[in-house]
């Protein structure tokens, strides 16, 4: 008996002690994350995108991208944390060069050594999720006949801290029972129904964060929530926005008054009860709180209730600054100014003052420098990014090689019907206004995967014609340098360059909304200036 009790403390002290050695290395103001894809096919790397501030998915504060180590792990090591971030792992992009994330925005804490195993289920191939659709991308596998398939990949967590990853993963399991009843949010006089697809989804995943509130920080636990809250509000948003007012025109000012007023009410009634810090430290609290004071208590949708708009956007800004403080102000203003600047803002003197001003008063460093390079990339009067990319022929082609000429310029891809649309209804009709004016060029710039299907895409005429300048960012989409200046990450994407090279017009609302009317105005003010 006595051996045995030896063994055992033994064992306790030798397992104790490898543990002691395995996490005494690790600075208390670190996070240490050990990726390991048990698959027979491991990537070569993996990327880590951390979030600190910003609720902008295409937008990390951080990046990171590792080859697995000689034990076939890959291990990062986020020095400088002391308080909760964010992060998203993915092992590839998308033809169009989308981070397929396979763990998007989890919660992190200082301290945290984490080891994430994932493998894949080779017997179960879900379909697209629409709800947390972003999550758990099926991992590409190549079976041994040569073909490619997705499995949806497992995962498990274990190591310090551990316990707020699997929380998380099995709340989002749990509301994926929920995608197949999305899309209805209101009825049909427009007022915001309770117990639809989001309140259940919300409910859902509450109850497991509950059931591992004993096993959290209190800060883990409040941010967790608020990230939930968040995240099917968003949802709820999303799809009345994108989907339910598609049946709707804006002269139904009855059925946006109902919604306007209903989702306020909704809102004033949430039982969320989390601290200051846990809001400013969730991921989308922040962007929740930008798209409600536009969409419901100053923009679209109650300007579709008969408010006036732009009156309401500048007041909202004040009121964003009169109930928060800090940094959470901050996160809010950012998204709340990036959401109105093309719409509202930029359309106004008082608007352009009002960003001057949140250029001024915005003291977190990362949202002054997301929103700089917003303004950078959306703003009227900036230099054009002079870019060079092959044409149809192979030819090469700078942007500088037209200065003096007025560049109209569209992203597409194929396969986007909005893209389709947009050509069909406005550009080319646009394009033939001016087909003898040898002062305006008509110039696309497809972020297609494939070459080939770009140029089939091309001669089929359903996103461009072959009289345009047909360019090509030669299978690195969304990450070629002429998108990234820009911080195109959707088409179709319409920019106008002035005769001196400088932007003239970079607008959604003069480019594609005013449709061939506006576009064509602001091509001839183009022409006339001097």
């Amino acid at each position: 008996m006595k051996y045995y009790a030896l063994l055992l403390i033994y064992f306790i002290v030798t397992i104790g002690t490898s543990f002691a050695q395995t996490t005494s290395n690790l600075p208390s103001k670190s996070v240490r994350l050990t990726v390991n894809i048990t698959d027979d096919q491991q990537p070569d790397s993996v990327n880590l995108y951390l979030y600190d501030g910003s609720g902008d998915i295409n937008y990390p504060d951080r990046k990171y991208n590792l080859r697995k180590s000689e034990n076939g792990k890959y291990v990062f090591v986020i020095e400088g944390i002391d308080h909760p971030v964010h992060f998203s792992l993915f092992v590839d992009k998308t033809g169009l060069s989308y981070p397929n994330f396979i763990i998007n925005h989890f919660l992190a804490e200082p301290s945290d050594d984490v080891m994430i195993q994932m493998q894949n289920n080779p017997d179960v191939s879900r379909p697209v999720s629409y709800i947390n659709y972003y999550h758990y991308f099926p991992y590409e596998h190549k079976l041994k006949n040569g073909k490619q398939t997705h499995y949806e990949p497992l995962f498990q967590f274990s190591g310090k801290g551990s316990e707020k990853y699997a929380c998380r993963y099995e709340a989002d399991l749990k509301v994926l029972a929920f995608r197949s009843t999305v899309g209805i949010v209101v009825n049909k006089h427009g007022i915001f129904q309770d117990n639809n697809h989001c309140d259940s989804a919300k409910q859902a995943a509450f109850e497991i964060i509950e059931k591992y509130k004993h096993k959290l920080s209190i800060h883990a636990y409040q941010i967790l929530q608020a990230d939930a809250e968040a995240d099917y509000e968003r949802e709820r948003i999303f799809w009345f926005k994108n989907y339910m007012r598609a049946s709707h025109p804006d002269s139904d000012t009855t059925f946006y008054g109902n919604a306007y007023r209903s989702y306020v009410s909704k809102m004033k009634k949430s039982t969320l009860s989390v601290s200051y810090e846990a809001k400013k430290r969730s991921f989308n609290f922040a962007p929740l709180a930008a798209e409600y004071y536009y969409y419901f208590k100053a923009g679209l949708f109650a300007n579709k209730a008969n408010i006036n708009i732009n009156k309401n956007v500048l007041n909202t800004y004040d009121t964003i600054k009169l109930h928060y403080n800090s940094e959470l102000r901050d996160k809010i203003l950012t998204a709340y100014l990036k959401l109105t600047y093309q719409t509202i803002l930029s359309r106004s003197e008082a608007g352009m003052a009002l960003v001057k001003e949140a250029q001024q008063i915005i003291n977190t460093s990362n949202c002054l420098t997301e929103l700089n390079d917003f303004l950078v990339a959306y703003s009227n009067g900036t230099k054009a990014y002079d870019f060079q990319l092959r044409d149809a022929t192979g030819s090469l082609v700078k942007l500088s090689d037209y200065l003096g000429k007025v560049v109209f310029i569209d992203y597409w891809f194929t396969g986007c019907t909005a893209c389709a649309h947009y050509y069909k209804s406005t550009v080319s009709k646009v394009e033939k206004k001016f087909a003898n004016n040898d002062k305006v060029v008509f110039m696309t710039i497809c972020v297609d995967s494939n070459k080939d299907q770009w140029l089939n895409s091309i001669k089929k005429g359903i996103y461009t014609s072959s009289k345009m300048i047909n360019l090509y960012t030669d299978g690195k989409g969304y990450d070629h340098p002429a998108c990234k200046f820009y911080q195109v990450t959707g088409a179709p994407r319409p920019i106008l360059v002035g005769k001196n090279g400088f932007i003239f017009s970079n607008n959604r609302v003069d480019l594609r909304q005013g449709g061939v009317e506006g576009l064509t105005r602001t091509i001839e003010l183009a022409l006339a200036e001097k």
